[in-house]
């Protein structure tokens, strides 16, 4: 699971990744995920208190990934991944996972939690380049149209509360694939659209941006002790960094001009906005420019743990 390479053609890894809104469509970003992890074997083998051979036999019988039910796979993220072979396993099916299964509620944790936990960081840089194009056009397909091609929305009502998921699950992909916050936030105020607008509001009022997974899944050679608080460092400071940067770029005094200015235009998200904004308040975390510095370094040293495995 190393990326590991000499040091004569070692790449540092960027602590934040750009924000590059000139994708493929969306039939592109899903066929190149599927190229990618089509190249990752499923590992058999599996735990039998977890999973009966028939399970896996069942999975064994798959021969088109991408035809496959949920039912066929789905059980894997209800488990351990090592009790399903590992990482390995989780990234053959990623694809199918997320086009059938990202906006379903029913996982616990969903699936971009489960990708933090395998340590998505340190996969080599096709794949999180495959996904981070794959969340993008997500992003831009949601909050400029209004759909979530190529990926499958629930069946359930589409509620305000509902639809604010979308864009919660959406912003938490992109920041677990270290997307930079700055661009990220900016962007959607550029739009100008009250999607947008509402799903900002609603993000200045989080406490969290981006869940921290209650374990993870290291290779035999990486001390657990000393890794996992490391890891946990570093994705804790990509949500303090995106929360400081959030707050930044929405002062209470822009926040006030946006509402006079909405109270004319726009009366549904200056009363949401009037609403809010005592949590928001509540919410500001603003670091230092030495604490910045500090989450950084947080986030370097949890890139940097791939070259001790």
């Amino acid at each position: 699971m190393s990326r590991k390479k000499p040091a004569s053609i070692a790449t540092v890894e960027p602590v934040f990744h750009p924000l590059d809104l000139n994708v493929p469509d969306s039939a592109a970003c899903l066929d190149r995920l599927y190229e990618v992890y089509a190249e990752v074997p499923v590992v058999y083998g599996w735990c039998r208190q977890c999973f009966d051979l028939a399970y896996e036999e069942q999975m064994r019988s798959v021969r088109k990934p991408r035809m496959a039910p949920l039912e066929a796979f789905s059980q894997i993220y209800f488990e351990h991944p090592n009790c399903s072979g590992g990482p390995a396993t989780f990234l053959h099916w990623l694809p199918r996972g997320l086009e059938l299964a990202f906006f379903q509620g029913r996982l616990d944790p969903d699936l971009t939690e489960q990708l933090l936990r395998i340590n998505i960081w340190w996969r080599p840089e096709h794949e999180q380049k495959a996904l981070r194009a794959l969340f993008i056009r997500l992003a831009r397909n949601w909050f400029e149209a209004g759909h979530t091609a190529p990926l499958q929305l629930s069946e359930e009502p589409r509620t305000p509360r509902a639809l604010d998921n979308v864009s919660v699950q959406i912003i938490e992909a992109l920041l677990s694939l270290r997307v930079d916050p700055a661009a990220l936030f900016g962007w959607l105020a550029s739009l100008g659209t009250a999607q947008a607008w509402s799903c900002l509001i609603e993000r200045l009022g989080d406490s969290c941006l981006l869940m921290i997974p209650s374990y993870y899944v290291f290779d035999a050679g990486l001390d657990e002790e000393h890794a996992k608080p490391v890891m946990e460092a570093g994705v804790r400071a990509v949500d303090r960094i995106a929360r400081h940067v959030l707050h930044t770029q929405f002062p209470a005094e822009r926040l006030t001009q946006l509402w006079l200015d909405w109270q004319q235009t726009d009366p549904l998200l200056a009363e949401q906005l009037a609403e809010a904004e005592p949590v928001i308040v509540g919410q500001a975390s603003l670091l230092t420019d030495a604490e910045y510095r500090v989450e950084q370094a947080h986030i370097r040293a949890a890139l940097d743990l791939a070259n001790e495995a």
